[in-house]
């Protein structure tokens, strides 16, 4: 029996596979910029901080607008929101094209982090609910997973090409590629069908951002979600952002090493994607989310004794792993837990949660001045680990079931 065909998902809904491949098509782009600025930037300036800092400026504009985008996609034509979105950012990266064939510097760099952050707010938001949208509940790991294989495909298509990029072109033709890939994935928008039953559009309600927050508190499993989003964005996942600056140190490293470490931690998640195709039980999905957020963080403490390029190599797969089943059933269980009219808000919050990475690269940033690189994951990865147990507790305290409600 198929655990899935693109066959039937084309015929099961005609708006999944074009918005399934607008996103395969912006995260490729999205992990080759993210790998490519940060090795520029620490040529440029030789600081592990500069290297961080250009996330933190990315997450810091997506965590800015997330709940935002998240209230526009409810109120508005979710499709409209995606295509508008699509064809601004074609026409920002056109302009930084021109841009770089002039002069590249650390300001041209920040300043295209923070929007293309602004940028993924609105996608992923708007994306994202329209996928959930075009699916039934029973279908929302299968399909939603498989959205999110596609994103750890990228994580491991974009670097390897962000080497292409560094070794062979010019920086400024990202910034062309960029444009290129936006217009098709805005041409590939145009053909999504509109929702026939759209959200609530009580501009009242929709705007109330203490009704949001009511309906958030009012599901404990939702809070319980977003706390260890925020958690595993702090502390487990920051290490990554300090790779260049590894492989720099690290005598047992080559400069070639960077595109396949972040290569190797991408094929961990794809992994993790295909076990949760495999083991798909609602019962579960808390199980996956917890052990997800406690395996990365585990392998990011132990990757600060790596001796070796193999033992590197193994521990970052280990590490995608738990990345890829985190990453997974966290927008599952948001589409779960959110009210029907709220998904798209929700989503937002979602996204403002991973904005929280932001305090997490500034925090391996300012750890690594001070201390060093490795001791600086190491701090981390034990800090994330002491509040995810924290939480855990609390919410067991409270007398709350940490296992959110399935069907066996």
């Amino acid at each position: 029996m198929r655990i899935f065909s693109l066959e039937n998902i084309y015929s099961y809904n005609y708006n999944y596979l074009p918005l399934w491949l607008i996103g395969f098509l912006i995260n490729i782009l999205r992990w080759s910029e993210i790998v490519i600025t940060g090795i520029l930037i620490f040529e440029i300036t030789s600081s592990p901080f500069q290297v961080t800092l250009l996330l933190i400026l990315r997450f810091l504009s997506l965590m800015s607008f997330s709940v935002f985008s998240g209230i526009i996609v409810d109120k508005y034509n979710k499709k409209y929101c995606l295509s508008i979105s699509l064809f601004l950012i074609a026409i920002i990266s056109i302009l930084f094209y021109s841009f770089t064939k002039q002069n590249i510097n650390i300001y041209i760099l920040h300043l295209y982090s923070v929007l293309s952050g602004g940028f993924w707010a609105m996608e992923s938001t708007a994306r994202k609910a329209l996928i959930i949208e075009s699916i039934k509940v029973d279908f929302y790991a299968k399909y939603i997973s498989l959205d999110t294989l596609s994103l750890h495909i990228t994580r491991c298509i974009g670097p390897l090409l962000s080497g292409f990029f560094y070794n062979y072109i010019t920086i400024s033709y990202l910034f062309l590629l960029s444009f290129s890939t936006y217009i098709i994935c805005f041409t590939l928008s145009i053909y999504i069908e509109n929702n026939k039953n759209p959200s609530s559009t009580n501009i009242i309600s929709i705007y109330d951002y203490k009704l949001i927050y009511k309906k958030i508190i009012n599901e404990k499993y939702l809070v319980l979600i977003y706390l260890i989003t925020i958690t595993f964005n702090i502390w487990a996942y920051a290490h990554i952002s300090l790779l260049p600056a590894i492989v720099d140190i690290d005598d047992f490293y080559e400069s070639s090493h960077i595109s396949y470490l972040f290569a190797i931690e991408a094929l961990g998640s794809l992994f993790s994607i295909l076990f949760i195709y495999i083991f798909d039980k609602q019962k579960l999905y808390n199980v996956y989310y917890i052990a997800g957020t406690v395996i990365t963080l585990l392998s990011a403490l132990i990757f600060c004794f790596s001796f070796n390029i193999y033992f590197t190599l193994i521990i970052l797969f280990i590490g995608g792993f738990g990345s890829g089943l985190f990453s997974a059933m966290q927008p599952i269980l948001v589409a779960l837990y959110s009210p029907p009219d709220y998904k798209g808000t929700m989503l937002g919050c979602l996204n403002l949660c991973i904005g929280f990475a932001t305090i997490g690269y500034l925090n391996v940033g300012l750890l690594s001045t001070h201390y060093g690189v490795k001791e600086a994951i190491l701090i981390s990865a034990v800090e994330g680990l002491f509040i995810l147990i924290l939480n855990l507790f609390i919410f067991n305290k409270m007398k709350i079931n940490i296992l959110p409600r399935g069907k066996e």
